[in-house]
């Protein structure tokens, strides 16, 4: 009897060890793998919308450039789908493997004005493809790039990334139109071309990216990469103002997994025994490795090139504004000094920045525009190692007993090492960059649905490079000391005028422009190098 006790207790317990693990398994698939694609109402992807699983905090993702995502969703689980400037919305899965979302523009924000070509509207009268980005959304961007501050803000706008503070990266909007001649977007900054290093990020009041032919065909043929409009800040009636931000951050590089030291051992073992055809047998370290390899595989003496070679990026910015105003006049300032550290360990960009702007209304018909911007920024030290990182291996000893340089670390390499770039007097590469831009602009008003908008535009840049490379640097590689000076300088002056008609007839309203532009631009461009063994 107590054995048939014992065999029914155990039996229970059987049962219900199947019966938990029944209800396991089933909690685990109710997990399911579903696809979809996010849209806005022209059928353009929406690029970094946000995917979350209603009821919970971790479970989510963003899609990718195409509108695109994939989730893990529990069995009648309800999606989250957000994005700036589109209502929210909650998506019931059911049973479906693949959704197709449809994001419809916030309707709160159809009042707002866009800058289109030579003009604005209402985002409700909008029928082109324009994206709009607020300046609030670029200047709380933890970077002194506006390039940056715009990557996954505009759908169909593709960024290169940047491997220094000014790489000059590529913007494409909707991809790449020819394979020789360029994809560069059109810049306008306050209505005459200009470049987007110009401008402080402090002072954008938006962004707009006209991306279709219908959007950007008033600027002909420049406008046929698409056209990025920039309109900044400017002083507003009222008590003066005084603002000032600041901003510090630490930016990490994301490394790539190296081979530990051990394994790096192992497989100089490996490869010399199948090198020389004797797998499966046992070879001596002393034949593989060479006295100082030996001590520091003893000691356990490795190395990681990576952490060597890179430090952490540091970026912080300032900046200072003034502005005040009445009735007749407005006028605004505004210092900014920005300061990068790179990932390289002699890599350094500061920027400056003075910016004033000054708008008056001489009569009741005759309103003028003035605003002047400086520009200052140096920057050293960056360089491209490629292929030579791989040449440190863990067993490759930077320095020697008294902490002095070893010029060649690996003996099976002819590199010099890359560190040598660090040493004072080797290696320098600066780059020095001032432009200027200024924008004079007048609206005439002589009839009342009548209207005269002119801006002239002086934009100049002056750009000065100069570099050294040691006979023992890495970059002449125990070669030649090399040095060379570069210098380019542009003017671009801009002169556009443009005629407007407004008017509205009971329930219709009619917008008629004539517009006029003229352009001169001039480049120049000098280089000299020399090397020498002195």
């Amino acid at each position: 009897m107590k054995r048939h006790s014992q065999m029914l207790c155990l039996f229970r317990r059987l049962w219900i060890a199947c019966l938990m693990l029944c209800i396991t398994t089933f909690c685990v698939h109710a997990q399911n793998a579903i696809t979809g694609t996010v849209k806005d109402v022209a059928g353009e992807p929406i690029i970094g919308a946000n995917i979350l699983v209603k009821g919970t905090t971790n479970n989510g993702t963003i899609t990718d450039i195409d509108g695109n995502f994939s989730l893990g969703v529990p069995v009648g689980g309800v999606l989250e789908v957000s994005f700036i400037g589109y209502v929210k919305q909650e998506v019931s899965v059911g049973g479906n493997k693949h959704i197709n979302i449809v994001l419809i523009e916030d309707a709160t924000t159809l009042d707002d004005v866009v800058v289109i070509g030579y003009g604005t509207t209402k985002k409700s009268d909008l029928t082109a493809s324009v994206a709009s980005v607020k300046g609030d959304v670029i200047a709380a961007s933890a970077s002194t790039s506006i390039t940056d501050a715009l990557q996954g803000k505009v759908p169909g706008m593709d960024i290169q990334a940047s491997r220094y503070e000014g790489d000059d990266r590529g913007i494409r909007i909707r991809g790449s139109r020819s394979l020789n001649a360029s994809n560069t977007p059109l810049v306008i900054v306050d209505g005459v071309p200009a470049s987007l290093d110009v401008v402080n990020m402090n002072e954008v009041a938006s962004i707009e990216v006209l991306k279709d032919a219908s959007s950007a065909a008033i600027y002909g043929s420049r406008g046929a990469n698409g056209v990025i409009i920039i309109t900044t800040k400017r002083g507003k009636t009222g008590k003066t103002t005084v603002s000032y931000d600041a901003f510090y951050g630490i930016s990490k590089p994301h490394f790539m997994d190296m081979m530990q030291g051990e394994k790096f051992v192992q497989m100089r073992r490996d490869s010399y025994k199948i090198a020389n055809n004797l797998w499966g047998q046992e070879v001596s370290d002393e034949k593989i490795f060479s006295n100082e390899e030996l001590q520091m595989i003893h000691d356990g003496e490795y190395y990681d090139w990576q952490d060597l070679v890179f430090r952490d990026g540091a970026t912080q910015k300032h900046n200072l504004s003034v502005s005040s105003g009445n009735e007749k006049t407005k006028f605004s300032l505004s210092f900014a000094y920005e300061k990068d550290k790179g990932y390289n360990q002699n890599s350094e960009a500061k920027k400056f920045y003075f910016t004033s702007t000054v708008d008056h209304k001489l009569t009741s018909w005759l309103d003028l525009g003035a605003t002047m911007r400086l520009r200052k920024r140096n920057s050293s030290g960056f360089a491209t190692y490629g292929q030579a990182l791989f040449y440190g291996t863990p067993l490759s000893k930077p320095y020697d007993e008294n902490g002095d340089l070893i010029m060649y670390p690996n003996p099976q390499e002819s590199s010099v090492s890359i560190l040598a770039d660090y040493v004072d007097g080797q290696y320098a590469n600066d780059t020095e960059n001032t432009s200027v831009n200024m924008v004079f602009s007048a609206n005439v008003h002589p009839l009342r649905n009548l209207s005269l908008h002119s801006n002239f535009g002086y934009t100049y840049s002056d750009t000065k490079k100069g570099f050294f490379y040691g006979s023992e640097s890495f970059q002449a590689n125990g070669g030649l000391n090399r040095s060379g000076k570069s210098g380019q300088n542009s003017y671009t002056m801009t002169w556009n005028n443009t005629l407007t008609y407004d008017n509205t007839f009971n329930e219709h309203h009619i917008t008629l422009d004539a517009i006029t532009e003229i352009q001169n631009y001039q480049y120049d461009e000098m280089s000299a190098e020399l090397k020498c063994r002195i």
